[in-house]
């Protein structure tokens, strides 16, 4: 799911912003490999004074630094489960249904960091997610950049309530419905998404850019649909069964020596990929014959009522099986009789 830089809707940031030190700021974030480390460079205001009687400053890349520094955890995605991902979304398979129990967030807060399903674009995109305790509700701020750019910050963020649609909270001015007309599969999800639009840059995109305003949002929205189904999409590969690897960093002794150095520490993360040489099912879990049993092309599972001795209950939809092996694409179609 490739998208569109707000760059290419408002210009280059040299028309919006003054001029500074974006000189400096390309030249570091271009050194910084991830998507997070290049954020943690910029600053938390740009100074603009385009079209504007005198300068104001404008919420900037670096408005969440603390933030995404201090989470408990931030992942990164391999190419290989990042295009998982967006197949998961593109299917809008029954995970993504608002009333399945486990749709939830792992952590009250993280980021996730993945790469453009079009290898050619090399841009990678990174979520700041914060949510309520049961994980239900909460906001997503998003960034993107071009290999070795600036980052971009959205100025969309996306408020999500997966308990309660919130489409009625969208008033078009500083609050949108969010809908992909492409994937009317989604509509039921994204009704429980609106995004809001950053008080600071509202203010000067209605001075400034009044002709042009619903093109801008429009631009951005297509930084934003995806959002809320992505990281549910990530959600549903880390409780699977998949054969997924976790690689985290020790940058412990790089960053002292940065820091002797006066620059920037890097951010620790876990690198998330998939291990396709393990392909069966562990012993026990499937029974007697597990030794031998392969695991199942991956598949989503809808969810069902399971009878256990003298316990009924139940079990929501799921992924199962091995991507390695195969993906199932099949739908069917249930009809009652009349």
């Amino acid at each position: 799911m490739a998208t569109k830089s707000r760059d290419q809707a408002l210009g280059d940031p040299d028309e919006i912003m003054d001029r500074g030190n974006i000189a400096e700021f390309r030249t570091l974030t271009a050194r910084a490999k991830r998507l997070a480390d290049r954020i943690m460079i910029c600053p938390p205001q740009v100074r603009v004074s385009k079209g504007l009687p005198q300068p104001r400053f404008l919420t900037g890349v670096g408005c969440r630094n603390e933030e995404i520094a201090n989470v408990p955890v931030r992942y990164i995605l391999q190419p290989e489960v990042a295009s998982w991902c967006c197949e998961i979304v593109r299917s809008a398979d029954s995970y993504l249904d608002t009333r399945n129990p486990r749709m939830k967030m792992p952590h009250p807060a993280f980021w996730l960091e993945w790469p453009s399903e079009d290898a050619a674009s090399q841009h990678s995109f990174g979520a700041l997610v914060t949510s309520s305790p049961d994980g239900r509700s909460g906001e997503i701020r998003s960034w993107w950049a071009g290999e070795g750019a600036m980052p971009d910050l959205n100025i969309l963020s996306a408020e999500f309530d997966l308990d309660a649609p919130m489409a009625k909270a969208a008033n078009g001015r500083n609050a949108f419905a969010v809908r992909n007309a492409a994937l009317p599969q989604l509509d039921q999800l994204l009704s429980h998404v609106v995004a809001r639009l950053d008080p600071t840059w509202e203010e000067f995109l209605v001075r400034c850019e009044r002709g042009s305003f619903a093109q801008h949002m429009q631009h951005c929205m297509e930084n934003t649909w995806y959002l809320l189904p992505q990281i549910l999409a990530f959600v549903a590969v880390l409780e699977s069964r998949s054969p997924l690897t976790f690689s985290s960093s020790d940058l412990s002794r790089l960053n002292k020596a940065r820091r002797r150095r006066g620059k920037h520490p890097l951010l620790d993360h876990a690198e998330v990929g998939l291990d396709l040489a393990r392909r069966n099912i562990p012993s026990g879990e499937h029974g007697a014959n597990a030794k031998t049993r392969q695991t199942p092309r991956l598949h989503h599972v809808r969810g069902h009522v399971v009878h256990r001795g003298d316990t009924t209950f139940w079990r929501a939809p799921h992924l199962r099986g091995d991507i390695a092996l195969g993906v199932v694409r099949r739908t069917v179609t249930v009809r009652g009789s009349v």
